[in-house]
């Protein structure tokens, strides 16, 4: 990991994320939604809102995954972004981002 990373990581406490890079969660809501008034794909309750840093460093990438709430992405430092997306009907999109982003569900 680069130096710049590396200091990004330490000062903010990141830990590694399950699809790759390192995250520390910044504020998550104390209320949460239940799962009867969520559609189906949450399949649980859910808080109301949750923010975390996300940080890729060096050759990292973020593994696909699929998403069940929009998702909205800051650009602080780096190099660009590219967010692919593969809608439900599996046509392929990129975007590529130095400011911001967001990534809906539907």
């Amino acid at each position: 990991m680069n130096s710049k990373a590396k200091y990004i990581a330490d000062k903010f406490k990141m830990m590694p994320h399950p699809e790759g890079g390192y995250f520390k969660e910044m504020y998550k809501s104390d209320e949460k939604i239940l799962s009867g008034h969520l559609p189906e794909r949450y399949g649980d309750e859910r808080k109301f809102s949750t923010a975390i840093y996300f940080m890729l460093a060096d050759n990292q990438f973020s593994a696909l995954h699929r998403i069940k709430s929009d998702e909205l992405w800051h650009f602080y430092s780096g190099s660009s972004l590219t967010i692919y997306v593969i809608d439900e009907t599996g046509d392929l999109s990129c975007e590529n981002s130095l400011e911001m982003s967001v990534v809906k569900t539907h």
